[in-house]
């Protein structure tokens, strides 16, 4: 692990990113337990960060809201063939959308096995890296993304090994955060909340395990 990490650099994809120090001791896991704080998803893999289900949540209620309207107005104008048909169309869309946020808010943000990260930062497959190519968690601050504000909001970003070519780069939903020089930053917008103490708590786990993942290759 690293001890005493200290980025004075600017990252690489956001020029307002600001990574905080934080101390990551070392911890041998017979000798400082790790309390396991972890949840199963419904994925077939442990929760590291889950998601923060409020904007989500609204935006499903603001469908639902809209399907009950449509579906009134479809029950209302039953007798005109072609309105009936085209609030048919647009009350499937709108259930195919409330659909896919349910699924959404199924999902974590960040998730582990035994041998893989995977990090939901798209819409649809999480990008899986394989664990001995992370290097530590960070955390930082960079803008929102929610409008054209300027304002900030927490951001937790990990750093991939340079040998790790192939993963240096990936195309993700901007909103949700970014990808670019083997820096992955995660807006503290669409996760729980972040903090130092929680930062501490990911890198001891990454350390264990890669530990545990050593140990099963060994």
């Amino acid at each position: 692990m690293i001890r005493g990490l200290r980025l004075a650099r600017t990252h690489p994809m956001d020029s307002r990113l600001k990574l905080l120090t934080i101390e990551t001791p070392w911890c041998n896991t017979r000798r400082c337990p790790i309390e396991n704080t972890q949840r199963q998803s419904r994925f077939g893999m442990t929760v590291w960060v889950r998601n923060n289900p409020r904007p989500l949540s609204a935006a499903l209620a603001a469908v639902c809201f809209a399907a009950l309207l449509i579906a009134w107005a479809f029950w209302q104008f039953w007798d005109i063939v072609w309105l009936r048909g085209g609030l048919a169309v647009v009350l499937g869309l709108m259930l195919a959308y409330a659909g896919w946020l349910l699924w959404q808010l199924s999902r974590p943000r960040i998730g582990a096995d035994e041998s893989q990260l995977y990090l939901f930062l798209t819409a649809g497959r999480a990008i899986a890296v394989p664990l001995e190519h992370v290097e530590c968690f960070l955390l930082g601050q960079a803008a929102a993304m929610m409008d054209d504000s300027k304002r900030e909001t927490t951001t937790l970003s990990l750093r991939i090994a340079e040998k790790a070519g192939e993963f240096q780069q990936r195309n993700v939903l901007r909103a949700l955060g970014s990808w670019c020089g083997g820096y992955v930053t995660v807006r503290g917008t669409w996760t729980q909340p972040l903090s130092v103490d929680l930062v501490r708590k990911l890198n001891r786990e990454l350390a264990q395990a890669k530990e545990q993942l050593a140990a099963n290759q060994a």
